[in-house]
């Protein structure tokens, strides 16, 4: 089963489409890039790589063990706007990965991010939602607008095949700092 989650970025939101382009480290401010997620809950601990969104398409990375963060989005630790992460649920070469847990999490449980310079920021679960992907709020999850917040987005519910968008919704997971 392959991730094909279709999220428009233009002035609607953020995508994510298997197969997108990865940033490349180097040309980000080092000291904000984040580095690695733990989420003790369901045993996540995962490396972030930065990626970049191209034609209005949010890159994720292959590996559906390692989780992409939006480089053009908010950094962790910042005072405003979503800090922006998405992974595959799983994938026909690699079978299921640890995010297609992250229906399991509850508000209350425990994130923490750690950056390239060595700290490290801590936000807890507010709230876990799927989104049929027609109906997937974008504004409001992915604005750079507000207070603070840890967005991770990842496919859900039942899988339709590739020739038919792949998943058949978004699992969103809204995190605050703790």
């Amino acid at each position: 089963m392959l991730l094909l989650a279709f999220v428009l970025i233009a002035s609607r939101g953020v995508a994510a489409l298997a197969g997108s382009t990865q940033a490349d480290a180097s040309e980000l401010d080092g000291a904000s890039a984040p580095s690695s997620i733990t989420i003790p809950a369901i045993d996540i601990e995962a490396e972030v790589v930065p990626v970049v969104s191209e034609d209005g398409v949010l890159g994720v990375p292959e590996e559906p063990w390692v989780a992409g963060w939006w480089q053009d989005g908010a950094s962790p630790g910042g005072a405003e706007g979503a800090v922006l992460l998405d992974a595959h649920v799983d994938s026909i070469a690699f079978g299921p990965g640890p995010f297609s847990r992250v229906t399991e999490l509850e508000p209350g449980d425990l994130a923490t991010i750690t950056v390239a310079d060595g700290s490290a920021f801590t936000y807890r679960v507010q709230d876990v939602t799927s989104y049929t992907k027609a109906d997937l709020p974008y504004e409001q999850l992915f604005s750079q607008a507000g207070p603070e917040r840890l967005v991770f987005v990842t496919c859900g519910g039942r899988y339709l095949g590739p020739d038919e968008g792949g998943y058949e919704s978004n699992v969103v997971v809204v995190f605050v700092p703790a």
